[in-house]
């Protein structure tokens, strides 16, 4: 089966959130719904706040994985959370940030 690879654009409510504790916890999700976490970037957003850019492979069979917005959204401290790009992978190296 082919494997896509999925970027998600997660920010916090401010600040002084803690994003590691939100990067685990989207690992967690990650992990209980068969997705496998394959790497993160926490960048610059504006004034001070800092997003985390999730990178994470799925099985395309399994279909569509927009529900993991809303998931994502249930974790306490989460502004916002947005699929960025969907794409095939084509090799080994694109399965890593």
């Amino acid at each position: 089966m082919a494997k896509v690879i999925v970027t998600m654009v997660v920010r916090p409510e401010s600040v002084d959130t803690d994003l590691e504790k939100i990067l685990e916890s989207a690992k967690k999700i990650l992990s209980e719904n068969e997705m496998q976490f394959s790497g993160h970037q926490i960048a610059p957003l504006a004034f001070g706040l800092k997003q985390i850019m999730i990178k994470f492979i799925a099985e395309e069979s399994k279909g569509s994985v927009d529900f993991l917005e809303q998931k994502m959204l249930e974790i306490p401290e989460v502004q916002s959370a947005e699929i960025t790009g969907v794409s095939r992978a084509a090799e080994e190296k694109d399965l890593k940030f």
